[in-house]
């Protein structure tokens, strides 16, 4: 598409990828990153995220919740990321803080750190 100039033609294939692999603009992602200083404690509030999210009922109809997966060690630090595809953006981030407030309020996880990105670049 680029040696032929032909942006329509590159955006028309863009959005049908993206249609059909659920990406945005067709849904909202949000990515949920627990770190701790261990890697236990990273992927322990990550699990219990993703469970907290579906003992809710999921992140709304239609949702997929990925992970967790690894992403490399930073500062120190072990980390652990979920990624939420949600069709309705309103109820993925009601569940979602729902689930964070959970995880939260039980002392277990009190030295895991969460982060909340909605629509990540």
């Amino acid at each position: 598409y680029a040696a032929r100039h032909d942006s329509d033609g590159f955006l028309a294939g863009e959005l049908e990828r993206r249609r059909a692999l659920r990406y945005p603009p067709f849904s909202t992602l949000v990515r949920l990153v627990a770190s701790a200083p261990e890697a236990p404690a990273a992927t322990a509030a990550a699990v219990a995220l993703r469970d907290a999210l579906n003992a809710a009922g999921g992140a709304g109809e239609g949702a997929q919740i990925l992970g967790p997966a690894t992403l490399f060690r930073l500062r120190g630090r072990e980390r652990r990321q979920l990624v939420i595809k949600a069709p309705d953006r309103g109820a993925a981030t009601a569940a979602i803080g729902a689930a964070v407030d959970a995880v939260v309020a039980t002392r277990e996880h009190r030295g895991a750190h969460l982060s909340v990105d909605v629509d990540p670049q």
